[in-house]
């Protein structure tokens, strides 16, 4: 699907944001919600390899106003 971004979440530890949300089509076509958190993953000197992502459908939540 596509993904809309949907806010700018808060910072966690470092190099992580978390509670990302975003909406995104699903190949029905229907619009779902999700958060997103995002860490980096680290080398000794600082640079970044690459990246952990982890994204929770919330749709029937936020629908439910649990979200």
């Amino acid at each position: 699907g596509v993904i809309l971004p949907g806010g700018e979440g808060e910072e966690g530890e470092e190099g992580t944001k978390q509670g990302v949300a975003a909406e995104f089509a699903s190949a029905s076509g229907e619009t779902r919600l999700a958060l997103m958190s995002v860490r980096a993953l680290l080398r000794p000197s600082g640079e970044v390899a690459g990246a952990i992502t982890s994204v929770l459908d919330v749709t029937d939540s936020a629908r439910e106003g649990r979200a």
